[in-house]
């Protein structure tokens, strides 16, 4: 059985079709839950007309995407995978066979399939993440042609929590509070992939589980916000050496960088990073690190194609276009 749980915030237009995609898998052993962050679009009317109350809870404020996904798991502890999965998903009608199916023959502990951009139908959005030794996670295949890429399944360093599959062993391993609280949105799914992957625990990209995602642009607020939970990630999982030496001037460096050509966005991200940096360094105190799994997987990253900006000067010249437009 899997329990399908689908955070919604002001998510009114997916909806109808995530449900209709739902009814039609031909893998139809599953649950649903809902949870939504206080919607004010028209979500919470919907809900009560078109889902049992079992089905659903009315949260009473926005608590963000992982919040409200550890909500669901712990309440619902008895089922034996959990599918992480955005509302603006669509699924081919095999998806949740071909996945569930797929993690058991490979016996991996978490898994995802071949995330297609909704737009064009033919491009990558993701089929498993990345790992650079700055804590950048990237989306493998990303911009590519599926036929170039995905082409059969293997392992990954992590999947993208737009429609990921945990399995039971994977939620009692890493607990109930499987996304760490002090992510309000974004880098949520890489942390749990890095802590995951230090516990011994392993992902696999299923190349025939499709599914079209269409995505969002975050505004500057959780753009700031998505880079401060990746440097909350890397104070938290890094190497001690690499943390030392490599990332904290790393960090440094970027949040100067922010201050001298946008001062404003480098307080926000300051301060963001200052109120979450002691919970991120008790919560590191109560892990442990394997230095040669991480190193395994930055090596292993560095040949995996995308089409994001990767280096430094790329993804420079990517800020530049995003703060002109």
């Amino acid at each position: 059985m899997i329990l399908i749980g689908i955070v919604t915030y002001n998510s009114l237009q997916d909806l109808p079709n995530i449900l209709e995609n739902l009814a039609k898998q031909s893998y139809q052993s599953f649950r649903l839950f809902i949870f939504d962050n206080y919607s004010e679009d028209g979500t919470v009317e919907w809900l009560k007309q078109h889902c049992k109350p079992h089905q659903y809870h009315l949260n009473q404020i926005n608590v963000g995407f992982g919040q409200g996904h550890n909500w669901i798991i712990q309440h619902h502890r008895q089922t034996s995978h959990y599918l992480c999965l955005n509302p603006d998903i669509q699924l081919e009608k095999d998806f949740l066979h071909r996945l569930f199916h797929g993690i058991q023959e490979h016996q991996a502990h978490w898994g995802g399939g071949t995330l297609l951009q909704m737009d064009s139908k033919s491009t990558i959005y993701s089929i498993g993440h990345g790992l650079l030794k700055s804590g950048y996670a990237f989306n493998i295949g990303y911009g590519l042609e599926k036929d170039q890429v995905a082409t059969k399944s293997y392992e990954v360093f992590g999947i993208c929590g737009a429609a990921v599959l945990y399995t039971h062993k994977f939620c009692q391993i890493m607990g109930n509070q499987l996304f760490d609280s002090s992510m309000f949105m974004y880098c949520e799914d890489t942390d749990l992939d890095w802590r995951a992957r230090q516990m011994g625990l392993h992902a696999w990209y299923i190349h025939d589980a499709v599914a079209f995602h269409r995505g969002s642009q975050p505004n500057h607020q959780l753009r700031l916000e998505a880079i401060s939970n990746r440097y909350i990630s890397v104070i938290k999982n890094a190497c001690l050496t690499y943390l030392l030496f490599y990332n904290l001037p790393y960090i440094f460096i970027h949040i100067m960088f922010r201050f001298i050509f946008n001062p404003s966005q480098g307080i926000i991200l300051l301060k963001l990073l200052f109120s979450k940096r002691l919970s991120a360094w008790e919560k590191r105190r109560a892990m442990r690190h394997r230095c040669d799994i991480t190193q395994y997987w930055i090596q292993w990253s560095l040949s995996q194609p995308t089409a994001q900006p990767l280096s430094i000067r790329e993804r420079i010249s990517k800020y530049w276009k995003t703060k002109q437009a």
